[in-house]
């Protein structure tokens, strides 16, 4: 993933056969996990649209200029991006360890299979945008936090766009008798 061209060694991964191999857990782990993991092809859908996002020309929208200046300042954000698409089919499946706690099953695939640990920050990296993504999957306007003003606009009274039309309204007749 840290290569020239990462969506390559994805596709040579499965043309392969190895991501099984690769992206291995043990049978211990794999038979606590809450689901079987999605076809490996997802992996490869994900990486592709993925490089369709990160080269110019692109067929779809272009990216926010920040998290493209990102990708050049820091050289281990498209590895671990990469590595994250790979890693889709393992997206929202997770499992109970020895203590009885629930672990994403990413986590378990990159510590047991893939043998990373906290370099680059995909141990830690990689199962936070998979809950990060989880979050945003399908947002909403509704619920309490969008109904109700608040605390800081109920405090200050009237919004500022509302004063400013106000004191404007209030000027315009000196301005009109004046000028």
């Amino acid at each position: 993933m840290k290569g020239r061209d990462p969506l390559h060694a994805i596709q040579l991964i499965h043309e392969l056969g190895l991501y099984p191999s690769i992206f291995w857990t043990s049978p211990t782990v794999l038979e606590k996990f809450s689901s079987l993991p999605t076809d490996p092809l997802q992996g490869l859908i994900a990486a592709t649209i993925l490089q369709s996002l990160t080269t110019t020309p692109s067929p779809l929208p272009v990216i926010h200029p920040l998290l493209a200046q990102h990708f050049s300042l820091h050289p281990s954000t498209k590895p671990r991006l990469f590595l994250a698409s790979a890693l889709t089919p393992f997206k929202g499946i997770t499992y109970r360890d020895v203590k009885d706690k629930t672990h994403p099953a990413v986590e378990a695939v990159l510590r047991d299979g893939c043998k990373l640990g906290n370099q680059n920050n995909y141990l830690s990296g990689i199962p936070t945008l998979f809950s990060a993504a989880k979050l945003l999957e399908n947002p909403t306007l509704e619920g309490d936090k969008f109904k109700h003003r608040s605390e800081r606009v109920a405090i200050g009274g009237n919004p500022p766009s509302t004063i400013h039309r106000t004191r404007f309204l209030q000027t315009l007749p000196r301005f009109i008798t004046t000028g």
